[in-house]
């Protein structure tokens, strides 16, 4: 499979006609005939519907479509930008995130004082899951991880920055019978049904804290959330009560009720780097994050 079979697929997929993609892609209509079978036989299915009538998507190649194209778009949005940008940008740097309601706070204004402060750089926001996350620094396909200390300390080649500390927050649907507590106990959730974070997902001391519930509570009943939104979006539609990281979830998140979690364990967020990656512009980026966390958040007494 290649890009060439890919774009002819795209292209006629939406026109629904070999000829006119052929012209938009200069290449002849054989060539994309050929293309298209070459790319049908690597997938083992047929994609399109030939009739006299005419061309249309099969369900797989509906189904293919709809994940390709915006794996296209998403490529000719890189291709343009790296066109656009190559002489006026000397460096871009990688931020890795989690989607997390405090990063979607934050983001928006350090990506504002960078453009400000450094015109040279380049941010290029990259989202991941905590599982990949390490594995992502290590190969420098990001060159900044915003994470947790403990997703990160075991290895030695990176380094971590705190920008604040937090806590377990309990999620809770709107008027929830708990949401009127100033703090809850993991004995209060005991015959509560919850949603707990996909621990291949989860930073270590989530995991510990979940491992923890469940060895308190018999006869637990629970779900699991992949994402910190998929979490907010079980608890907004009272499928259960989430906990997570108060750095993740917050009081102002809407739709919701926060309340802190009396668990032991205090967590710290943060800035993690390779060490052997460091540089003036990484210094540079990482005094803009903080900055920013420390004016939004530290300074007005969350997370303290």
């Amino acid at each position: 499979m290649n890009f060439t079979q890919i774009e002819c697929f795209v292209n006629v997929a939406e026109t629904l006609n070999f000829s006119e993609s052929a012209k938009k892609l200069h290449l002849s209509q054989p060539a994309v005939t050929k293309n298209i079978k070459q790319l049908e036989q690597e997938l083992n299915v047929t994609l399109f519907n030939r009739e006299k009538r005419g061309v249309s998507l099969t369900q797989p190649g509906t189904f293919f479509y709809r994940n390709m194209s915006d794996v296209m778009f998403r490529t000719q949005q890189t291709i343009d930008e790296m066109h656009s940008k190559l002489k006026e940008v000397s460096r871009y740097v990688a931020i890795g995130y989690t989607d997390s309601t405090v990063e979607k706070r934050f983001l928006p204004v350090v990506l504002r004082e960078e453009k400000d402060r450094l015109a040279h750089v380049q941010l290029i926001l990259h989202n991941f899951n905590l599982n990949s996350g390490i594995e992502e620094l290590l190969n420098k396909k990001c060159d900044i991880l915003l994470t947790t200390r403990d997703n990160v300390s075991a290895n030695s080649k990176i380094k971590f920055i705190p920008m604040m500390g937090g806590h377990f927050n309990v999620i809770l649907p709107k008027n929830h019978r708990l949401s009127k507590r100033n703090s809850l106990t993991i004995s209060d959730l005991a015959h509560q049904k919850l949603v707990f974070f996909n621990t291949r997902q989860a930073p270590p001391e989530q995991t510990r804290m979940q491992n923890d519930i469940r060895k308190q509570a018999d006869k637990l009943s629970f779900q699991i959330g992949d994402t910190p939104s998929i979490v907010v979006t079980l608890v907004k539609g009272q499928a259960g009560i989430g906990i997570v990281p108060s750095f993740i979830v917050d009081g102002f998140t809407e739709g919701v009720e926060v309340v802190p979690l009396e668990y032991p364990t205090k967590l710290t967020y943060g800035v993690a780097y390779l060490e052997s990656n460091w540089s003036e512009e990484l210094s540079d980026i990482i005094k803009i994050i903080q900055r920013v966390i420390k004016r939004m958040y530290v300074e007005a007494g969350h997370y303290l």
